[in-house]
């Protein structure tokens, strides 16, 4: 079945923290199974599936050209296509 969606991405630096209270009984109503803090180095390595896909190539360029003047639009992103694998 065809995923859409449309994101809003913020990208801030501040101290890594846990939820608590509220966040916590939120993700659990909504149905978050679990969460986690990624690094730049983890999203670049790919190891799990993201969304949108790319997420770790697309915040490095970022980090490296600063914020685009226009949003990002990435099309059309078929169902499979969670990452791109090195060799493929």
């Amino acid at each position: 079945m065809p995923v859409r969606q449309h994101e809003h991405i913020f990208l801030a630096r501040g101290p890594r923290r846990e939820p608590v209270g509220y966040l916590t009984a939120a993700h659990a109503a909504d149905g978050i199974l679990r969460w986690r803090w990624w690094s730049p180095e983890d999203l670049a390595a790919g190891a799990e599936p993201t969304r949108p896909p790319r997420l770790g190539e697309l915040l490095a360029d970022v980090r490296e050209t600063g914020t685009p003047p226009v949003p990002v639009d990435l099309g059309y992103v078929p169902n499979g296509a969670h990452r791109a694998v090195s060799g493929d």
